[in-house]
């Protein structure tokens, strides 16, 4: 019996060449985006996964409510002094460490490279996380003070092929004794080091108070629970610890809480500060399935449609089948098999594209995904059964609807050619095409997103500005003045300036404010600037004036706040208010600035635009770690000059240091680099979506005209024009897709809108946007039809009405 069925299914997939070929490709294209999609969603879900009691292993975060909004912000860094608190105070910890992020210089002899991914951490950062040593012992790589990890190929870099361990790496002045070396960690870790240092060794740094004192510094807590207590139970401990021990700074309340391990990938972007590496919001990986999903059943439904189209084709042997004594389950079972065995067949070719298509999607997707089947039958196994699945599903209707003709209408030729399933087909084709003018215009709408962000006034100009770093600069005041003055002795640079942010990339700090003489303060942010700040980006004042050299005071006892901090601190905080600046350590205030504010600034995006300007408070730099960024502002003629000339000057006056830079501009471009990488994805997507539609509504404008040849020969000798022959057999397909336009647009108006709510500046969606979607779908579906229909209309009427 089974090869009598897979006889008869070879056979029809052979004898009808082209129905075949239109259903493997549709679902081959299908199945191949799907299982793209699927792997890189299971590889994001995969994150942290590959420690030992990943289960039991939480990082420590604190919860602020900003005075300024009363809003929830969630601050993973808790700083040096928690761990001994915890560790005295909290039962049910099995273990705990730190883990603080630092990088700068590091030298072996004549080697000298900038790392950023150095860490520091304490020796039971073993006990928790599944960190393997190549070389050393884990028990003691990391107990004394001065000593050091790093990974194979960070060893290559600085000492080649020689035994590195004994070996003395130099950072910030210190020599560390290499002690281990640390096994590569999976990309699909929260943090990735390339070199782990003992926590002890900070204090070489920073000193005691460092520990004792320092809760905002990039240090993160991890513990590890025991298998008797839940997460839960420790709830009451930690509020009792915030209260007793975490300092308030600047806002009304701090909490801390436990975040598990394995969501700290997972999570809206945004709603944690100081993270330490690249989050994913879930909503991405859910849109992202749904998408896979979609276009898997696109290209079911085309199988669905171009099935129940031919039935009559079939119609005779279903007959035949019933009154020779077949009954309806087997028709059932041999239709679904051909279903099967056709979806088994797609999911070859799936494999083949799939590969064809994994170094584009590797790099729309940024990962480095790959398939090993072999290596993983579980990912396999998935594949075989969603392609089961997929046959069955696309299947199912054509199976029930063919196994129910009646053998005495079938054999008396009774049964209409495809009539019967006409209104089915119609609902498919509108499904269809209501979900491919959905994705048009997500696509359209992300790409005028990701144009407005890019393109919108910051409120400085961002052009011709070379950003260079100067956090690993000794002296920096002192070196940055020097640099600067030989910058300026070039007339193609025009401006050179110092901040501690890269305006539009980075975060500020957080200070106090309060007039002078009162009580009350008020949390605000604060960027330490060059006098020449202002004018080298071209940000305009609102009232008052800018810093000046000429004015000896304007140094330590000057201020400018933005049009967001004088609103947010009342309009008495104008040109002339004297202020105090400080900070808020537990109980102590540490004062920083006291002066007046000389200006209020038009406010700029010194944020990225995912939020509107917030309130900042503009002091000149007096501390090296004020300054952060030199930006040099070049003529727009001759920049590889230009930037050559810097080049040399750094080299000349650092010439042991490593010299960087960047374009301001093209920094802020690569904030938004996601939001074009998923306006790319949704584009390719929408494509591969709107083109197996159209495979299936060419088979059914193929099946069409190939049942009306006759009736089409009829009206050409009766005069019927090309043109007029052409509108006929367009005709229904075109109120179809019109009918799609009106159901989409609605929906596509509600997702979008909601997609876009989480920007502070937004596009409008405008009517425009939707017509442009629905043209584009009438236009592609009138092309694939008119192929067809301009073909039949040529043919010679003659061979039409040959046998009539």
């Amino acid at each position: 019996m089974f090869r009598n069925y897979l006889t008869v299914a070879v056979r029809n997939l052979v004898r009808h060449k082209v129905y075949s070929f239109i259903n493997i490709s549709g679902l081959a294209i299908g199945m191949a985006c799907f299982f793209l999609i699927l792997c890189f969603v299971r590889f994001e879900s995969s994150y942290d996964r590959h420690h030992e009691d990943a289960d039991r292993i939480y990082r420590v975060i604190r919860q602020v409510r900003h005075e300024r909004g009363g809003g929830i912000e969630e601050r993973v860094n808790t700083g040096a002094p928690l761990l001994p608190i915890i560790r005295e105070e909290l039962p049910g910890i099995e273990h705990a460490a730190r883990l603080g992020q630092f990088g700068g210089l590091v030298r072996a002899g004549d080697k000298l490279f900038v790392e950023g991914r150095l860490f520091f951490a304490d020796p039971e950062i073993f006990r928790i996380f599944t960190l393997l040593l190549v070389q050393g012992d884990p028990e003691t790589a990391l107990k004394e003070p001065l000593s050091i990890v790093l990974t194979p190929e960070r060893a290559r870099r600085y000492f080649g092929e020689e035994n590195p361990l004994g070996k003395v790496l130099t950072y910030r002045k210190q020599d560390f004794k290499v002690t281990g070396i640390l096994q590569e960690m999976p990309e699909n870790s929260h943090f990735h080091a390339d070199f782990l240092a003992s926590f002890e060794s900070l204090k070489a740094f920073f000193g005691s108070g460092f520990f004792a004192d320092n809760w905002d510094t990039r240090i993160w807590t991890y513990v590890k629970l025991r298998k008797d207590h839940a997460p839960e139970n420790m709830a009451y401990g930690l509020s009792v610890l915030a209260d007793k021990y975490v300092e308030k700074s600047s806002s009304d309340w701090v909490g801390l809480a436990l975040q598990p391990l394995m969501s700290i990938h997972l999570h809206r972007e945004g709603s944690v500060e100081v993270e330490m590496g690249q989050s994913r919001n879930p909503a991405s990986l859910y849109i992202l399935s749904a998408l896979g999903v979609v276009i898997l059943l696109i290209a079911c439904i085309n199988f669905m449609s171009l099935t129940t189209a031919r039935s009559a084709t079939r119609a005779r042997e279903v007959g035949v089948r019933k009154v020779i004594g077949g009954h309806r389950s087997q028709l059932i079972k041999q239709f679904l098999g051909e279903s099967i065995l056709l979806s088994c067949v797609a999911l070859v070719f799936a494999f083949a594209l799939m590969e064809l298509l994994l170094p584009t999607f590797n790099g729309l997707v940024g990962k480095k995904l790959d398939f090993n089947y072999l290596d993983n039958p579980v990912l396999l196994l998935l594949m075989v059964g969603v392609a089961v699945v997929v046959g069955l599903i696309a299947g199912s209707y054509p199976a029930f609807f063919l196994s129910a003709f009646l053998p005495v209408q079938v054999l008396k030729g009774l049964v209409h050619r495809g009539s019967k399933g006409n209104w089915f087909r119609r609902v498919l084709v509108v499904f269809q095409f209501v979900l491919s003018v959905i994705l048009i215009v997500s696509t359209i709408v992300l790409y005028q997103q990701h144009h407005f962000l890019t393109n919108k006034d910051l409120g400085f100009d961002k052009e011709h500005v070379i950003s260079v770093p100067l956090s690993f600069l000794p002296n920096r005041a002192r070196n940055y003045e020097l640099f600067k003055h030989e910058l300026l002795r070039n007339p193609r640079i025009s401006g050179v300036t110092s901040s501690t942010n890269k305006p539009g990339v980075t975060d500020h700090n957080g200070i106090q404010i309060r007039a002078s003489g009162s009580a009350e303060d008020r949390g605000i942010g604060i960027i330490y600037v060059d006098h020449d700040y202002l004018e080298t980006l071209d940000i305009e004042l609102a009232a008052g004036r800018d810093f000046s050299k000429d004015i000896a005071s304007d140094t330590k006892h000057a201020i400018l706040l933005n049009e967001s901090a004088r609103e947010f601190l009342g309009a008495e905080f104008g040109p002339g208010k004297l202020v105090e600046l400080f900070w808020r350590m537990q109980d102590k205030i540490v004062p920083v600035y006291d002066g007046t504010i000389i200006g209020v600034v038009r406010d700029f995006n010194h944020h990225p635009l995912d939020i509107r300007p917030q309130p900042i408070v503009f002091a000149i730099a007096q501390a090296d770690w004020n300054y952060r960024q030199a930006l040099i502002r070049i003529g727009p003629q001759s920049i590889p000059e230009t930037v050559h000339f810097i080049r040399a000057q750094w080299q000349r006056l650092f010439p042991d240091q490593p010299f960087r830079f960047s374009f301001l501009a093209q920094d802020i471009e690569q904030v938004y680099r996601p939001l074009r990488r998923w306006q790319t994805i949704f584009g390719y997507f929408a494509l591969l979506a709107v083109f197996i539609a159209c495979l299936g509504l060419f088979g059914l404008a193929s099946f069409a005209t190939e049942q009306r040849t006759k009736e089409i020969g009829i009206r050409k000798i009766l005069g019927a024009s090309v043109s007029g022959i052409v509108l006929l057999l367009s005709k229904e397909f075109t109120k179809l897709v019109l009918v799609s336009n009106l159901i989409a647009w609605p929906v596509a108006y509600y997702a979008m809108n909601r997609w876009l709510q989480d920007f502070a500046y937004r596009i409008p969606i405008g009517v425009g946007t939707f017509l442009l979607a629905g043209v584009l779908a009438l236009i592609i579906a009138l092309l694939t039809v008119s192929f067809q229909a301009v073909k039949a209309a040529t043919a010679n009427p003659v061979k039409a009405l040959r046998y009539e």
